[in-house]
């Protein structure tokens, strides 16, 4: 069973909210904001799909 999960963000608002979602489910959330060596991504793509895949590859 998964038990925690990284989501690539630095956005409190949605930090929050993915916090609130999977702790209901009893899943622990992470985000960029808990990885404070992760260097700033510029969100630079065309599309939500090309960004979350450049934050994946860093």
């Amino acid at each position: 069973m998964l038990s925690e999960i990284l989501i690539a963000t630095k956005n409190v608002g949605k930090a929050a909210e993915f916090k609130r979602i999977f702790g209901e489910k009893g899943i622990t959330v992470k985000t960029l904001l808990d990885l404070p060596d992760v260097p700033e991504i510029i969100e630079d793509g065309k599309t939500f799909e090309e960004n979350a895949l450049k934050k994946h590859k860093h």
